[in-house]
Formats: structure tokens, sequence, C-alpha cells
């Protein structure tokens, strides 16, 4: 019998402690549309409060304001609860989400 070797890519997930008071005014380009990026709105169980409609990123996006393979986006109008349900579906399973609304750079 012949053993099988399985490779599985390895994803880099680096995650650290986030407050409120961490919010970039000013963040780097995001990779999907270069000329905007995600900012932090509110932690998972919270209200992204917001006017008008908004593209809202739901789960974990990188410290460079980057979307990551854990997180989930869907167009909101007015805010959002920043939770599994308003989003449909758990882009993260076991790991603390956030909620982050794409911006325009200046």
């Amino acid at each position: 019998m012949k053993a099988i070797k399985l490779i599985l890519p390895v994803l880099p997930l680096a995650l650290a402690a986030c407050s409120d008071a961490q919010v970039t005014t000013k963040p780097p380009p995001s990779p999907n549309n270069p000329g905007y990026t995600f900012t932090f709105c509110a932690n998972e169980g919270d209200q992204c409060a917001f006017d008008g409609s908004r593209e809202v990123a739901f789960g974990i996006v990188g410290a460079d304001g980057k979307m990551t393979e854990l997180s989930t986006v869907a167009n909101f109008t007015g805010g959002t609860p920043c939770t599994i349900d308003a989003f449909g579906n758990n882009p993260a399973p076991g790991l603390p989400k956030q909620c982050y609304i794409r911006i325009k750079l200046k």
C-alpha cells in the first residue's frame, strides 16, 4: 500500500487585540480596489452605525486595512448589527470578529 502525501496551504494569520481607540485615520488601500480601504466600525455583537448605504466587512481585516480570507462583505443602509445573523455566515468560527466600513482614500 502506497502512502499519500497531503499538502495543505498555510494561511498567515496574525491576530492582535483591538480596542475602539485603535482606529487608523488614513489606512492603506484595499487590495480589492485600490483607492479604498476598510476602517473599524464595531466589535461583534455591537451596532455598526452609519448614514446612507455602505459596504461593510464582517470578520477579520488585517492591521493594514486589507481584507483577509476570514471576512465577508455585504451592503447595508443606515447601519447594521455586527453579527453572524446580519451577514448570513460566520467567516471566522471561534475567533472574535469586527465590522469595518469601506471608505475611499483622499
